[in-house]
């Protein structure tokens, strides 16, 4: 689970991009986050699938800051 990671991660830029990370946050929020496989698809082969999920599970670590 990558939850316990992000929380102890002071920034995720170590692993993704920031312009990566945003372009995953536009295609979740029109996809829907729980579908890592169209999130994948849409993205293409320039993103990794360590990249989308460190991403989302990131962003969802946020909220509860």
């Amino acid at each position: 689970m990558l939850t316990p990671l992000v929380g102890k991660t002071q920034n995720t830029h170590k692993f993704v991009s920031e312009e990566k990370r945003q372009k995953i946050y536009q295609i979740a929020d029109q996809i829907g986050h729980n579908l890592l496989s169209p999130i994948k698809n849409k993205l293409g082969e320039d993103y990794t699938w360590d990249e989308i999920k460190i991403s989302l599970a990131w962003r969802q670590a946020r909220k509860y800051d």
